[in-house]
């Protein structure tokens, strides 16, 4: 293959990659918001990723980041926690 037919398949690629956002990492903090309403599962992932801005195949793949995992392990813990306080607060255990 001739360098400029070389350059115009690299060229194609890096276009779709960037068309579809993938050559630039997720912002953590969308991320951890999109762990959040997931684990909540008041919403349809098709909400969820339309409120985010996002796809909901890049939710899908969102759901495999480790940053993902340990925003709902955070959410259950967290749920945990409040609920244990409110449930002490009914008892009258202080």
């Amino acid at each position: 293959m001739s360098a400029p037919h070389r350059s115009a398949l690299v060229n194609h690629r890096n276009h779709k990659e960037h068309r579809r956002g993938e050559s630039q990492a997720p912002d953590p903090e969308r991320i951890a918001r999109a762990a959040v309403l997931c684990w909540d599962d008041r919403q349809t992932d098709e909400k969820i990723a339309r409120s985010l801005g996002v796809s909901r195949r890049t939710l899908a793949r969102w759901k495999h980041r480790p940053e993902f995992v340990s925003a709902i392990t955070a959410a259950q813990l967290q749920w945990r926690v409040d609920h244990e306080g409110r449930k002490a607060l009914r008892l009258g255990v202080r």
